[in-house]
């Protein structure tokens, strides 16, 4: 199943909405309870972690570990990425996440931001509850 994150430069964690994914199992995590500010400036509570195999468009294998709040679409944090070691580029012309292993991942440009498509298996769910 594809999903398409949008890639945040201001978003100091990867998030996932609610209840999305809901066959992986969510643990507390270190980070259950902590507060984020949203871009709005509300106050939304951490709900746990999801750890979840994805593939890139590319074929880059990935596992991340997804903070789980009530974000309305899965965002992909560059800090988190760059304290990975990837570097992220967010040009015009060619936006991409190199990894440490020079392994390149396109990004895309939609409705005014970045995204990336990743692969998730069907038997996760969906991202949305009815999907």
């Amino acid at each position: 199943t594809k999903m398409t994150a949008t890639v945040d430069s201001g978003s100091a964690e990867h998030a996932l909405p609610s209840g999305a994914y809901e066959n992986v199992k969510t643990t507390k995590g270190e980070k259950y309870g902590r507060k984020y500010l949203t871009a709005n400036g509300e106050r939304i509570s951490n709900e746990g972690q999801k750890t979840m195999r994805m593939t890139t468009n590319e074929g880059v294998p990935l596992a991340i570990v997804w903070q789980m709040t009530k974000v309305v679409k899965p965002l992909l944090s560059v800090k988190r990425l760059s304290a990975g070691g990837n570097v992220v580029v967010l040009e015009e012309a060619n936006p991409r996440i190199i990894d440490k292993t020079g392994r390149v991942t396109k990004l895309r440009s939609q409705g005014g931001v970045f995204v990336v498509d990743l692969w998730v298996r069907s038997e996760a769910g969906s991202l949305f509850s009815g999907q």
